[in-house]
């Protein structure tokens, strides 16, 4: 799990520091509103807009490799690596 909380952290700070309005959700957000639950993952939800949203993608892939799915960004980041 402290795998997780680290790269849920690198995520969040990234996202701080480009400026973008985030919000972890999921599992990692679940620890601390609800029932504590083990996850592998973290849940994301970035704001965008519409119709700009290759530049966040190219972004958050240059930090952190990934893979993508139709409306999904599968992420490998060292921490959980």
């Amino acid at each position: 799990m402290i795998r997780v909380f680290q790269t849920a952290l690198a995520i969040q700070q990234f996202c701080g520091a480009q400026g973008w309005g985030s919000c972890l959700i999921g599992g990692v957000a679940v620890q601390r509103w609800a029932e504590p639950r083990v996850t592998r993952d973290v849940d994301l939800t970035l704001l965008t807009g519409f119709g700009h949203e290759d530049q966040f993608i190219d972004k958050l892939l240059a930090s952190f490799p990934a893979c993508l799915r139709p409306r999904t960004l599968l992420s490998s980041a060292a921490y959980c690596c």
